[in-house]
């Protein structure tokens, strides 16, 4: 009986399928600053922030995303929320207090 429910279960388990595997593909090193730069994450692609280097003392990052203020990622004089995932298609955008760089893996979405 332990052996047909195991087989069971492999049977079920092996059915089920994600959405996509990633593969690494490159990183990205993206400016950010008071002007607001904004980017497109690429069809088939996943963004992952992984941090941000700015150059004020009580600086941060605020992230825009298809053209709504999203959420604030403080990255200096406290915790941060990284990282961040996006997906393809995102329009973000990245406001630093100051001047700043904001580093990204990106991932390959592999069906």
């Amino acid at each position: 009986m332990k052996n047909l429910l195991f087989l069971l279960f492999i049977f079920i388990s092996l059915n089920f399928t994600a959405q996509g595997n990633l593969q690494f593909n490159q990183v990205l090193i993206l400016d950010g600053n008071t002007s607001t730069p904004t980017y497109t994450v690429p069809v088939g692609k996943v963004w992952k922030i992984e941090s941000a280097t700015i150059s004020s003392v009580n600086g941060y990052l605020a992230l825009s995303i298809n053209g709504s203020a999203a959420s604030i990622l403080q990255v200096v004089n406290g915790g941060n929320n990284l990282p961040y995932w996006l997906p393809a298609g995102t329009l973000v955008g990245f406001y630093i207090a100051s001047v700043g760089k904001v580093s990204i893996i990106e991932f390959n979405v592999i069906p």
